[in-house]
């Protein structure tokens, strides 16, 4: 329950000492012997086969324990950033590079938990291209949502589309501000540890100033209804 009030009230939380260190040195070696160290919005059906055995016997499992139900893998994404990665310099929600191509909000958020698993030492300190997020910052988001419905939305809730790009170019503002206010943390651990976080919890990618690293993500789970009722919800979890 401790876990899962964490996630609710920061949304995300990192958990140590999961991953035993042989699975995240064979994953890393096998991804690599693969050329799959760096790839992005993967279906499930191509996880390597030690992925899904990671997912069904360890991360599943924590993900029932903390949620108290599991959530099928949508897609996995392995992310790679050399030394030198400048990082992003505004924070967002995931989706928002789907709107800035043409799509709609009524398909977002397009899974419910993503799940972040450290193969390299990203250390809890700034400026080692780890995964940074707004503590809180779900809220800012929901908040958001309530009150520009009017100018983005029907109200049946579904989305103009005409302005469907204004409003993330409005949203991407409004998370800016959120971070001069609040800052950024960072969300990822050492190897072993594993990240749950919200779609809805704004976050960016630092910038490397240390070796290179590599994270494997996992999209799960899906929202009831997508669209603004998903932004709305008074809680995540």
């Amino acid at each position: 329950m401790q876990g899962l009030n964490e996630l609710n009230s920061r949304g995300f939380l990192v958990v140590n000492d999961v991953v035993p260190t042989s699975w995240t040195e064979q994953i890393k070696l096998a991804l690599k012997q693969d050329g799959q160290l760096d790839v992005t919005g993967k279906a499930a059906s191509t996880m390597p086969d030690l992925l899904q055995l990671l997912y069904q016997n360890i991360i599943e499992p924590l993900v029932t324990e903390t949620l108290g139900y599991s959530l099928p893998v949508n897609e996995w994404q392995s992310s790679t950033k050399s030394r030198g990665f400048p990082g992003e310099a505004a924070p967002h929600i995931d989706g928002q590079g789907y709107i800035s191509r043409g799509g709609t909000w009524n398909r977002l958020p397009g899974f419910r938990l993503l799940i972040g698993l450290p193969l390299s030492d990203v250390v809890s300190v700034h400026g080692l291209g780890g995964l940074l997020g707004i503590d809180g910052g779900h809220v800012g988001v929901r908040n958001f949502f309530l009150r520009e419905a009017p100018r983005y939305f029907h109200p049946d809730g579904s989305c103009k589309l005409e302005v469907a790009k204004e409003c993330s170019q409005h949203l991407t503002g409004a998370l800016d501000d959120e971070l001069t206010r609040f800052g950024s943390v960072p969300m990822l651990g050492l190897p072993g540890s594993v990240t749950l976080a919200s779609s809805l919890t704004p976050h960016l990618v630092d910038e490397n100033q240390g070796p290179e690293r590599t994270v494997v993500y996992f999209r799960v789970g899906s929202f009831p209804k997508p669209g603004l009722a998903a932004f709305v919800q008074p809680k995540l979890f």
